[in-house]
Parts: C-alpha cells; sequence; structure tokens
C-alpha cells in the first residue's frame, strides 16, 4: 500500500517540476521577438603567441623555442586597436546569424524535450492539452525567427570599424601558450583566440631552420608563413622583419614611429592628445600621416607641432619650448657660503640668483655648524632675502651621528616586524585549509577553524599596516641622514 502512494507522490512531484519548466521556458522566449544581431560591445581582437615546437636542439639552442616567440610577444603585445578588413567583417556578420541560429536551435531542443515530457506525464487531459497548444505555439515561433534569420541580409549587421587588442596568456614559460597540437583552427575555436602565432625550430648540422606562422580564425586560413635557415647569431637580427609583418597583420594597417625630444627633458609629451612619456619618448605602431606632438612643462610655454608620419618608418620631432620669465630672487645669509637647496636640489652657496617658478618652491639653507633654515618662494614676492643663521648647539659631525642612529634604529624597527605579517598570513591560510579540508560545514570544528582564520587576518592586516608604517619612518630618517651627511668636508 505504502509504495503505490510514493509512486503516486512522485509522479504528481515529477508532473508539477515538468509544468514549472515549461513555464519557464515558454516565459523566456518571450524575448526571442525583441532580439536584435549585433556584435557584443565588449568583443576584442585576441591575439595568442604559443611556444614553438622544437626538433634535435642543442642544449646552447633549447631556450630558442620560449625565446624567439616571447620576444615576438613583448614587442607586439603593445598594439592596441585593430582594424576589422573587409573580409573580416562579412566573417563577423555571417557567425553572428550563425551564432543566432545555434541558440535559436538549443531552445528548440529544450522545447521539444519538455512538450515529450508533457506527453507522457499523468495529468488532467485539459492542462496536459493546454501546455501542449503553448508549447507547440513557441516551438512554431522559434522556427519562424529561424527563417527569418536565415533570409536577413548579413550586410545589414553593424560591425565595428576597430576592436581593441587583447594577449591572450597560457600558464607556460613566460606566459606562452602551449604549441596546437592539432588542427589551427579547432586550436583557435577552442582557446577562443582570433590571430595565433606558432612556430617551428628545428637544428640542422649547427644551423637553425625556423618555421613561424599564423592564422586566422574569422578568415579560416594560414595568413603568415615565413621559413628560414641561419646560424644561431643571425636569429635575432631576423626578427625585426617578422615583427613588421606581423605588426601589419595584427594592426589591420600601416604603422609608423615617432621619437619626441622635448627641451628641457623634463617635459610632458603628448601625441594626438593621448599622454606618451616625459622626456624623450619613443611611441610605435601610430597610424601614417599627419600627427599631433605637444610638449608641457610648468615654467614654460605649452608648444605644439605637426609631425607628417611616413609608413615603416621613424620620424623624430624635436620640440622647444621658451621658459616663463618670472626673475629671480636674491638670496644671502649671515654668515655667507650656505648651501642652497631648491626642492631638495643644490644650487650652489650664497650670496646666489635663484630664477622663480610659476609654483612654489621651497627653499633650504644649509651650512656645517649652524641650524638649516627653510622657506617658500613664488612667482612674485621680495626682490632679495636675507637669512642670519643661528649657531647651533651640536656640531655637524655630532648631528650626522645623531641621524645616522635614528635611521639604523629604524632601520631595525622594520626589519623585526617584517615576519609578524608573513607568520599571521600562514596561520590564517592554515585554519583556512582545516576549515576547507577537514572540517565538515556546521561541526564545532569548522567555526573554530573559522573564528580562528578571521582573528589571524585581521592580525595579518594589522601588522602589515604597522610594517608599512614603519617603513615609511625608515624612509624619513633616510632622508634626514642624507640631509645631515650633505655638508662640505674639513
Amino acid at each position: 500500500m505504502l509504495i503505490p502512494m510514493l509512486c503516486k507522490r512522485t509522479t504528481i512531484a515529477t508532473s508539477l517540476f515538468v509544468f514549472i519548466n515549461a513555464a519557464f521556458l515558454l516565459q523566456g522566449e518571450t524575448s526571442l521577438e525583441n532580439s536584435e544581431l549585433y556584435l557584443p560591445e565588449n568583443t576584442g581582437y585576441t591575439v595568442g603567441f604559443c611556444m614553438f615546437s622544437d626538433l634535435d636542439l642543442s642544449p646552447e639552442n633549447i631556450h630558442l623555442k620560449q625565446s624567439i616567440p616571447m620576444l615576438l610577444k613583448e614587442d607586439l603585445e603593445s598594439l592596441e586597436k585593430h582594424v576589422v578588413s573587409v573580409l573580416q567583417e562579412k566573417a563577423y556578420q555571417k557567425n553572428i546569424l550563425l551564432d543566432r541560429i545555434r541558440t535559436l536551435n538549443r531552445q528548440l531542443i529544450d522545447l521539444q524535450k519538455t512538450k515529450d515530457a508533457i506527453l507522457f506525464e499523468n495529468v488532467m487531459e485539459s492542462k496536459k492539452k493546454a501546455a501542449l497548444e503553448e508549447t507547440e505555439k513557441k516551438i512554431g515561433d522559434i522556427i519562424k525567427k529561424i527563417g527569418e534569420i536565415k533570409e536577413t541580409d548579413p550586410a545589414g549587421i553593424t560591425i565595428p570599424e576597430e576592436l581593441r587588442i587583447q594577449i591572450k596568456s597560457g600558464e607556460g614559460a613566460g606566459l606562452l601558450l602551449d604549441p596546437p597540437s592539432y588542427s589551427a583552427l579547432q586550436y583557435t575555436k577552442t582557446h577562443g583566440i582570433d590571430f595565433l602565432v606558432y612556430g617551428h625550430v628545428e637544428e640542422i648540422f649547427g644551423y637553425l631552420f625556423i618555421s613561424i606562422s599564423a592564422f586566422d580564425r574569422l578568415l579560416e586560413e594560414k595568413v603568415f608563413d615565413y621559413d628560414i635557415t641561419l646560424s644561431p647569431e643571425e636569429v635575432y637580427p631576423a626578427l625585426d622583419d617578422i615583427k613588421r609583418e606581423l605588426s601589419l597583420l595584427i594592426l589591420g594597417r600601416e604603422w609608423a614611429g615617432l621619437v619626441v625630444i622635448p627641451d628641457p627633458p623634463t617635459g610632458f609629451v603628448y601625441v594626438n592628445d593621448e599622454f606618451a612619456g616625459i622626456g624623450k619618448t619613443e611611441v610605435n605602431y601610430l597610424k601614417p600621416g599627419k600627427a599631433e606632438v605637444r610638449v608641457t612643462h610648468q615654467d614654460y610655454f605649452e608648444e605644439k607641432k605637426e609631425v607628417n608620419l611616413v609608413a615603416f618608418e621613424e620620424s623624430e620631432c624635436v620640440v622647444s619650448l621658451t621658459r616663463i620669465a618670472s626673475g629671480n630672487v636674491f638670496i644671502d645669509s649671515i654668515p655667507e657660503g650656505a648651501n642652497v637647496y631648491v626642492n631638495s636640489v643644490w644650487r650652489g652657496i650664497t650670496p646666489l640668483a635663484v630664477e622663480r617658478s610659476l609654483h612654489l618652491l621651497r627653499i633650504v639653507i644649509k651650512k656645517d655648524d649652524f641650524d638649516e633654515i627653510s622657506f617658500h618662494i613664488g612667482e612674485s614676492g621680495e626682490a632679495s632675502i636675507n637669512v642670519e643663521l643661528t649657531k647651533s648647539e651640536i656640531s655637524g659631525e655630532r648631528r650626522q651621528e645623531l641621524k645616522r642612529d635614528k635611521f639604523y634604529t629604524a632601520l631595525g624597527y622594520f626589519f623585526v616586524s617584517i615576519p609578524f605579517p608573513v607568520f599571521f598570513k600562514g596561520l590564517a591560510d592554515d585554519y583556512g585549509d582545516i576549515r576547507d579540508y577537514r572540517a565538515s560545514s556546521g561541526t564545532d570544528e569548522y567555526k573554530r577553524a573559522s573564528i580562528m582564520q578571521d582573528a589571524f587576518l585581521i592580525s595579518h592586516y594589522g601588522t602589515l599596516v604597522v610594517t608599512g608604517a614603519l617603513f615609511i619612518n625608515l624612509f624619513v630618517n633616510l632622508i634626514d641622514y642624507i640631509g645631515a651627511a650633505d655638508r662640505p668636508i674639513g
């Protein structure tokens, strides 16, 4: 008697489960009518570099299977955007349609399974009929949608002109991907790579045979194939031409290089309104044609220049700025011969003329056996400043010794503090392992391990803060020690 009752309850529960699933499926299908065909905004152009396969390499050349692809990767990973070609655009449009059809087919299979389950369930005929009719309607809607997509003109799907380049890293040496052991097409599809660089290096009678290839997943074809035989000494110089060809394919366009040399050498360099660097700056892979170079400095007038970049050539641009006239401040001291530091940089001894700046400058006056004096000057103020130094109660040598002792004390405290955050982190990890692998969830052992892990984590972060504070204290004392030691000898 008990068994039939259990079976009946199981049948009812299963029926409810099937109808709930059907309801979710039917509810989810309402979005099909409003679906759009497009390339997701976060889609990038993924580039992968594989470790080379090798054959008969001698011990002194075995590194080449890693170093060659690593050099290619390091030089080309600065590429930013890929220009989508006409053929790639058509491939993207075609794949979007195919992906949408595959998604609809999977939903169609799920609905068909639901329909089959409803047919064999022991439920009221009226409910079964209603569910079947609704499922049939949704199946018909999906079939209709698939037909519409098949009739859609792929050219109507908008594809971005440029895609951000993403370098896919592996887990091997230098984060290189493992070499493909099957077809490049299947490898790129499996790993989600759009452009794959791979190769082979083989040693024959002391010479190296190197083969480098690149495969485009969208075009489903090998787009680069380079074979060369040379001596080990000729390998690295030969990579320049390979980099040029690969960069052209990865970028999808021609490129040019630019070297900007600012005067003063600490000027901020901008190329096409994007920050490029400070001082002498090299920028690669720019679009050929006109480029705007802008250099700024807080004490100079901004300067702009237009440069005409030639494809596959490196141009040089020298930008000289004109200093903003702010006048001088004459600084003297009693007694004379004191050292003058401007923003911690030694400028000379008093009497001395210091050029003003548009920004505040910190002036420090130092003389052995006298207390140092500091003050600030700006773009306006007194034309001359005369400071009277006070004889120090301790000598310069004694002051240096005191600063040295404080520095070494701070150094000792810092080193003593280092083991504590490491020790507490190790204990926290140990209790975390006990909680995750040895204790069962909800048991007293699990709760104790969780409490101890939290306690040791708090101790870890607390001691880490103390270590950081002691490091800052060490740095401050080092600056004071250097300052005390920076004085005339004799």
